[in-house]
């Protein structure tokens, strides 16, 4: 595991020597293929195994019938520890609002959570469902956290298997093995703009002096950029809602561009601003973890946005053929 971890650092340290724009693109590519993992864990796993299409934990292909082989893959994983005055940590924690959530999690799960484990937006969606504002409660908690007590993060090692490492033991658990709900196909020309001004932002491209940003609700585009520089920049004023550094909503952008194979419209001169901001291997995986996280929620708005165009074309199809009919 301490191979890989340096292997990463050692890759990302010359990129940021060489200030290659080639290299860190394809580094963000591997980044993006696996969005159900933190954007470093994605680039573990491409790297061990490039040919991984599907990727989880042991006790997961169990569930649908799948026995995962030794050669697996090695990821890191993170326990939150909390650390400092022990009575001070102790009544904080007796306030914590998952204390009085009794059901519907996994009974080593709800004390890991009760314990001051950090949820998944899915565990607080759930712990939603059960008590009203949950999401505002947990958050005022933490902000609540004494001055005296503080968390810390253990990176540990995690085994994960794709697909090809493991072997079909129970055929009807198999068939229960989740598939895509749907085979995305990006349009060359992606929704962005459209997601935008629903979101209530108007498009200025009168102003190509401050480019690919949003200023208020107002979103800054060159009116004269050919098309592809036109969908980059929108996507890069997108991630500036997300974001709070231009340099990270850049990288963003970039993500966008190759999760959709759009990579061309990212010309290489635009990451340079991402050179000018970061100077360490750390500070470049601190900005792709900010910018993968941003990434992702664009991925799934934009993914929505799509299905709901290919529904309105299909019903539309049909309503045709209804009229053609009468």
């Amino acid at each position: 595991m301490k191979n890989r971890i340096n292997e990463i650092e050692e890759l990302m340290g010359k990129i940021l020597k060489e200030k290659s724009a080639p290299m860190l693109k394809k580094l963000l590519d591997k980044s993006v293929i696996f969005r159900n993992f933190s954007p470093r864990n994605s680039i573990l796993i491409t790297m061990q195994c490039p040919e991984a299409t599907t990727v989880m934990g042991k006790k997961a292909w169990e569930r649908y019938g799948m026995k995962p082989r030794n050669d697996g893959i090695v990821i890191t994983g993170i326990k939150r520890e909390i650390r400092g005055d022990e009575e001070k940590k102790a009544q904080w924690l007796k306030r914590n609002p998952f204390r009085q959530i009794n059901d519907g999690f996994l009974p080593e799960r709800l004390k890991s959570l009760q314990n001051g484990n950090k949820p998944t937006k899915e565990e607080l969606e759930l712990a939603s469902s059960t008590i009203s504002d949950f999401e505002k409660i947990y958050d005022d908690w933490v902000k609540s956290k004494p001055k005296e007590v503080r968390f810390a993060n253990l990176y540990i090692p995690v085994k994960v298997y794709d697909i090809s490492q493991c072997e079909i033991v129970n055929e009807e658990k198999f068939k229960n093995l989740p598939r895509p709900k749907m085979d995305i196909k990006f349009p060359d020309k992606l929704p962005i703009q459209e997601i935008l001004e629903e979101k209530g932002f108007s498009i200025d491209g009168s102003t190509p002096v401050s480019i690919g940003k949003a200023v208020g609700k107002v979103v800054l585009i060159d009116g004269q950029a050919d098309e592809q520089e036109k969908t980059f920049q929108l996507a890069q004023a997108w991630a500036s809602t997300k974001v709070k550094e231009p340099h990270e909503a850049v990288m963003a952008a970039t993500m966008l561009m190759l999760h959709t194979g759009l990579s061309e419209a990212v010309p290489d001169s635009v990451l340079e601003i991402i050179f000018l901001k970061v100077k360490t291997p750390k500070e470049l995986s601190t900005a792709i973890s900010k910018a993968g996280k941003a990434f992702r929620e664009m991925a799934e708005e934009l993914e929505t946005a799509i299905e709901k165009e290919v529904r309105t074309e299909k019903l539309k199809e049909i309503d045709e053929i209804d009229l053609e009919l009468y």
